[in-house]
């Protein structure tokens, strides 16, 4: 007794029934165009393929059609936002090699998996980012996050409100550019030396500096040695302004150690000349003070 030839399996996204109402043409139609579909996660448009197979149209249409519908649009909503602004829209094969390098430059950066993911993508495509930036930006986020600076998470979060848990989404926020991150991340080491030295610079002062130590003007171990100056002299200094009915604060001291500024540097010249002149012979602020004319850690005896 001859044995009865088996069903063949239906297509696959397709019951036997419509699988059966292809011609065979039209089913190796389907299945080239779906397993491309699949590469692309949107094997939910199974039905959407079939109604064009079973309407015979051609690969051509079909592929056309396709694109059109919602579910690619979501999929490649990068490439909607370059033709809103007038550019090319990228082939899939090449949207998903950028999806793959940003997720590589997340991953190397230590950024968690699934923390961004195809929205962030479309995001960035659409914005034009670069690859490389994003690893940029990523390498700043896993710097701050794996900092072993308790100042410069203190910094961080004085300044700008950033939390540890904020970092990340900080850092890969396209609203703030790459250099403007960079600046950030400088203001940040420039704030932990005021903090280790057990003071407090304001925002914009710490500002000023980063942009100084960006410029290369200063450099980040001045700025050091700097704020550790600062804390050793200013107790003594503000007592002896107050005794000499001149003004002197943490503000002043920074005006004259970094900024070169002129009153400042003679005001704190004039504080010091009036100790001298109360006590001449004493040793007075001793050999560390600041002198505008002799800079940082040089002997004071005898200056004036």
């Amino acid at each position: 007794m001859a044995k009865a030839k088996s069903n063949p399996a239906p297509l696959p996204g397709l019951s036997a029934q419509q699988s059966a109402a292809l011609s065979g043409n039209e089913q190796n139609a389907y299945e080239a165009i779906f397993s491309v579909l699949q590469v692309y996660g949107l094997g939910s448009l199974a039905r959407t393929l079939y109604q064009y197979e079973v309407k015979g149209f051609d690969s051509q249409t079909v592929n056309f059609l396709i694109q059109q519908t919602k579910e690619w649009k979501q999929r490649f909503a990068g490439n909607v936002e370059l033709e809103k602004r007038g550019l090319a829209p990228l082939q899939p094969a090449e949207y998903l090699a950028v999806e793959q390098s940003y997720a590589q430059a997340l991953k190397a950066a230590g950024i968690p998996q699934g923390m961004y993911g195809q929205s962030d993508f479309a995001q960035w495509i659409g914005g034009s980012v670069s690859a490389s930036e994003i690893q940029q930006r990523a390498q700043v986020a896993a710097q701050w996050v794996n900092s072993n600076d308790p100042s410069v998470l203190q910094a961080l979060q004085d300044y700008h409100g950033i939390t540890k848990g904020d970092m990340i989404g900080f850092a890969l926020d396209q609203k703030r550019s790459l250099p403007y991150l960079n600046l950030v991340s400088q203001q940040a080491q420039v704030g932990a030396s005021a903090l280790r030295a057990g003071l407090h610079s304001s925002a914009d002062f710490s500002m000023q500096l980063a942009n100084m130590v960006q410029n290369g003007n200063l450099s980040q171990q001045a700025v050091d040695q700097g704020y550790s100056q600062i804390a050793q002299q200013l107790p003594r200094m503000e007592d002896l302004a107050k005794l000499s009915g001149r003004n002197f604060n943490q503000e002043s001291a920074e005006q004259a150690t970094f900024m070169g500024n002129a009153a400042a540097q003679q005001n704190q010249l004039r504080i010091v000349q009036s100790e001298q002149a109360k006590f001449a012979g004493s040793p007075g602020l001793g050999s560390n003070f600041y002198h505008p004319d002799y800079g940082l850690a040089r002997d004071m005896e005898g200056a004036f």
